[in-house]
């Protein structure tokens, strides 16, 4: 008996002590994985941008286009917005506690926003690696993105979303009209027509027409250029490189949401010469008092409803 209670006693003693280092073990493994975040390493991986929701985090797959995501490659990035994409040289990288660092130039004669150059700062957010945060946005690592929910834009032609559209906004009647962000108060309009629309980009200085581009639109999306040089314009206008505005270049498009909304893109002017953006807010965007970063949300007036 007295064997029996040694023996429970020593057992008890072995069990205590297993269990003490293996939580010291975790307790160390956790620390080291926080100390890895000096030497995180990014290379070769895909994130992808993630949409928060009252439900959690998601990701969202707009009609006619793909998910935002970087690719991140040895000496340079990729970013794909989802239906623009750009190539980065990296030309510096940074890496402290917790953060990469990128210097960016863009990599190829492409179409490209006013800067040549950008910074890219990269955090983890959490000890797996599992989230980012890249610049204002989180990302998450692609080896983890089957964890989380894809939503796809409703409704929405899966099967054939980049092929011409028959049924779209062409023709649409309940898009003809005038547009304001606030019909009472807005200085800013568009004033949409079957294949064409006046814009008031400045108010009381510049004054644009556009033509629709004819192509592969998106299901219930129309894109435009600028028609040519407008003629009538303020002080401010005349100094612009309007001969080189004129190109075949999408300078905003517009998507309906219902026959009373509709989402409108300003992308500013692509100027054929230097290969660059210019004027990249609208009055539309000093209306709301937000930069170029999303949806521009109008309303039709009554008069034209």
């Amino acid at each position: 008996m007295k064997l029996k209670v040694i023996f429970n006693i020593i057992l008890l003693s072995i069990i205590i002590s297993c269990k003490d280092k293996i939580d010291n073990k975790s307790i160390g493994n956790e620390s080291e994985i926080i100390k890895e975040y000096s030497k995180i390493d990014v290379e070769g991986h895909t994130f992808f941008k993630v949409t928060e929701t009252d439900s959690g985090k998601i990701l969202f797959k707009p009609c006619g286009a793909n998910f935002e995501k970087y690719v991140m490659f040895g000496d340079s990035i990729f970013h794909h917005l989802g239906q623009e994409h750009f190539m980065f040289k990296i030309t510096s990288k940074e890496i402290s506690e917790n953060q990469i660092i990128y210097k960016l130039i863009y990599k190829y004669n492409l179409e490209v926003p006013d800067t040549a150059d950008s910074l890219i700062k990269i955090i983890p957010l959490d000890k797996n690696q599992k989230y980012w945060k890249i610049n204002n946005d989180i990302f998450i690592d692609s080896i983890f993105s089957n964890t989380i929910p894809i939503h796809k834009e409703l409704p929405c032609d899966e099967v054939c979303y980049d092929c011409p559209i028959i049924d779209n906004l062409k023709g649409n009647k309940k898009i003809t009209g005038t547009w304001k962000v606030n019909c009472e108060n807005g200085n800013a309009s568009i004033k949409i027509e079957e294949g064409s629309a006046f814009l008031e980009i400045m108010f009381n200085q510049i004054y644009i027409d556009m033509i629709e581009i004819k192509g592969n639109n998106s299901e219930k999306e129309i894109r435009y250029k600028l028609k040519e040089k407008p003629e009538d314009l303020g002080s401010f206008a005349t100094k612009m490189d309007w001969e080189n505005f004129v190109n075949d270049k999408p300078i905003a498009t517009i998507k309906e949401i219902n026959e009373k909304t509709i989402y409108f893109y300003w992308y500013g002017f692509y100027n054929s010469k230097t290969k660059k953006r210019e004027f990249t807010e609208c009055e539309f965007q000093q209306e709301i008092n937000e930069k170029n970063e999303g949806n521009i949300v109008l309303v039709k007036c009554k008069s034209d409803q």
